[in-house]
């Protein structure tokens, strides 16, 4: 897990590692950014990072179980442009629908789905 200097600390424990960044406000994207590629899974909502760790090979999910590709990517990053010109105008947008049971659901589902496909794909040793 990587934080800001804002976030605080969690315990430790084993096979988790706590990385605290300071500095510019990308400082934590750029570290994923460097660190991640083929055979890592990441999970976010900021798009300019996912389409970062996809294009260095990771498979990148959201909170909600919307799996990033490089076919939705374009599409995804171009409705975050439209739907920021649009509140820089002063249009409301409302936000995110709540988080809900359904998204959590979903999320587990395509979570477990692209975790069962990378053991399948994985070399055999």
């Amino acid at each position: 897990m990587v934080t800001g200097p804002s976030q605080r600390r969690l315990p430790s424990s084993e096979g988790f590692e706590q990385i605290t960044v300071g500095g510019a406000s990308e400082a934590v994207d750029d570290l994923i950014a460097s660190r991640i590629g083929p055979g890592d899974t990441v999970v976010t909502d900021d798009l300019p990072l996912a389409d970062r760790c996809l294009k260095a090979g990771a498979q990148v999910i959201s909170s909600r179980g919307i799996l990033c590709t490089e076919e939705n990517m374009g599409s995804r990053l171009a409705q975050r442009e439209l739907a920021k010109f649009l509140r820089e105008l002063g249009e409301v947008s409302g936000g995110p629908a709540a988080f809900r049971g359904e998204s959590r659901s979903r999320f587990k589902m395509v979570l477990h789905e692209l975790l069962e496909r990378r053991k399948r794909e994985a070399p055999k040793k």
